[in-house]
């Protein structure tokens, strides 16, 4: 990795102006574990072309995890959308980090939307159970496991946290 690193940046000393390779920079950088030199990479890639949304996906990647800029990363993860980026992987993002900001009410409505998007990634019904649980929202939550079970690319973390909420509310049998 370090050697590819070494021949992006010599490339990209040559074309300052080209956000394709400080993109591409940036995701050698996130490969060798350099979160801070690859946020700066990928905020050089939209400088030069905002409409990368691959580059604004990885800025909210980075910001919510290493600086911990969650209304940054929030905001990236928006733009990444707004620029044609996957929409129900935006949303899932941009759902956790509002789960991790303290808004749960947002982050259930932001994987609603995911899962309309794609009903068939078991992820997000995983993710929207347990935001459902811990607002007390047990029909939804009921709902969303229902669902879960159908999805074509089914996440075993859905019916294990489900069940785990009805063994601890003494409904064993039926978590059963």
């Amino acid at each position: 990795v370090e050697t590819r690193i070494e021949a992006v940046e010599r490339i990209a000393a040559s074309h300052l102006d080209s956000a394709e390779i400080w993109a591409a920079l940036g995701e050698l950088r996130v490969e060798a574990g350099l979160d801070h030199e690859a946020i700066s990479a990928f905020e050089r890639s939209v400088r030069h072309d905002s409409t990368l949304h691959g580059s604004w996906h990885w800025i909210g990647i980075l910001k919510k995890r290493q600086s911990r800029d969650l209304p940054g990363a929030a905001q990236a993860f928006e733009r990444a959308m707004a620029e044609g980026g996957p929409k129900a992987v935006g949303l899932n993002e941009l759902a956790v980090t509002r789960a991790m900001m303290g808004e749960m009410p947002r982050a259930l409505e932001h994987w609603e939307e995911a899962i309309a998007e794609d009903p068939d990634w078991g992820v997000l019904y995983a993710n929207a159970i347990k935001a459902a649980l811990q607002l007390g929202q047990r029909d939804k939550a009921a709902e969303l496991f229902s669902r879960s079970l159908e999805a074509e690319r089914f996440e075993p973390i859905a019916v294990l946290s489900y069940t785990d909420y009805l063994v601890d509310a003494g409904r064993g049998r039926e978590a059963l």
